[in-house]
């Protein structure tokens, strides 16, 4: 559980730098092997390498949910979508039997179901993953 509480002071963190608007160059490609040791080593590095690492990853990454990334690839970040890919990534189940999945297959089925009704199709069947 320490692990989840790490990444969600990383989360909230970027979320509270996303608000604030400046003009950052981007890391150059050339720095990026000087910034972040990215070689596949044979033996695992140590837990604050690792979060170090992590750290150094997100402050790298572009703020694309920033009103200056607002055009036809971004528009900003949809909170109920992003808690429901955290959700999806943490239950980590399939819709390959029932067993598995549980809810999610009857949750899956409503929305084909309205997407085929929105598009005039009578009859629908499949899957959205």
């Amino acid at each position: 559980m320490k692990d989840f509480s790490r990444v969600w002071e990383l989360v909230s963190h970027r979320l509270q730098q996303e608000k604030i608007y400046e003009e950052k160059i981007p890391l150059d490609p050339s720095d990026v092997l000087q910034t972040l040791d990215l070689s596949l080593a044979a033996e695992a590095v140590s837990e604050e390498i690792f979060w170090s690492e992590i750290a150094t990853i997100v402050k790298h990454t572009p703020k694309t949910s920033g009103p200056q990334f607002f055009n036809q690839l971004f528009a900003g970040r949809n909170d109920p979508a992003m808690v429901g890919e955290i959700l999806a990534s943490v239950m980590n189940n399939s819709i390959h039997t029932y067993k598995s999945s549980g809810v999610q297959i009857a949750i899956e089925k409503e929305v084909i179901k309205k997407i085929a009704q929105h598009l005039g199709f009578a009859r629908h069947s499949g899957t959205c993953t």
